[in-house]
């Protein structure tokens, strides 16, 4: 049976015991051919020799950048080196389930014109609900506000299977989202001057203009903690999330919209 390479990469920012706990549910996942990238991005100590001491596996890989490059910055520089078919963004504050990698890979292989695919994100604290960050599935609103199917503002929904359908989305959540390698060749990376927050939409947008779709696959569910490492800054997590918003509106709108907006 066939079952192509996953590359699964996760960034780490002083979160080791975040990291830890997403590793060992990583480590449970059934599907056959992956590999995961442990990328320490900068933290005050050297975290990525911590977890290559105390996570003892073959399919996991460890690297550290002497400083933090970011989301968009930190990935783009792992990105560029991977040639497997899929590749899967994690934040390190997700956890895993079991079965989780296959639907992602049947609905990129069921179908060339799908560059990425996203799981049904729940909230670890509360799994009852839907996660803040990416739900299950990202849309922006005609003032260009984002949300998700499962979370509008702060309000998170109880998850009771009403969006347990497969869907076509507008961007997909960089908390957990599955890319078709082959697709930065067409549309780019990440833009690094997003650096957190907005990249990942910032990148469907480019992979929407380039004619290629954005799903959500429901028959994946992973579970995020959300926020682990922002939340210690809030005040430079509202400028990034402010900062970015407008950048985006900049980037992928025509002149006429964003006088209106």
């Amino acid at each position: 049976m066939y079952y192509p390479k996953v590359t699964i990469v996760v960034l780490n920012f002083n979160g080791l015991s975040d990291t830890q706990a997403c590793i060992k549910s990583l480590l449970k996942t059934r599907y056959p051919n992956f590999k995961v990238i442990i990328v320490d991005n900068g933290s005050e100590i050297d975290e990525a020799r911590i977890l290559e001491k105390t996570s003892k596996d073959n399919r996991l890989q460890f690297k550290r950048f002497p400083k933090n490059l970011g989301f968009s910055g930190g990935n783009n520089k792992i990105l560029k080196g991977l040639k497997d078919k899929y590749i899967v963004l994690l934040n390190n504050d997700t956890e895993v389930t079991p079965k989780w990698l296959d639907p992602l890979i049947q609905t990129l292989e069921n179908n060339p014109k799908i560059a990425v695919v996203q799981p049904k994100i729940l909230w670890l604290t509360n799994k009852k609900y839907f996660d803040y960050a990416g739900a299950c599935g990202g849309f922006i609103d005609m003032f260009g506000y984002p949300f998700t199917r499962g979370r509008i503002f702060n309000t998170k929904e109880l998850d009771k299977g009403q969006y347990d359908s497969i869907s076509d989305i507008f961007w997909a959540s960089g908390a957990a989202m599955m890319i078709r390698t082959s697709i930065f060749k067409k549309v780019g990376y990440f833009d690094e001057r997003f650096f957190n927050y907005m990249e990942e939409i910032d990148l469907c947008f480019r992979i929407h203009w380039a004619g290629f779709l954005v799903m959500c696959e429901p028959k994946s569910v992973i579970y995020h903690k959300g926020a682990a490492s922002s939340s210690k800054n809030e005040m430079k997590k509202r400028f990034w999330e402010h900062r970015n918003s407008l950048l985006l509106l900049i980037k992928n709108y025509p002149l006429r919209t964003l006088v209106y907006l």
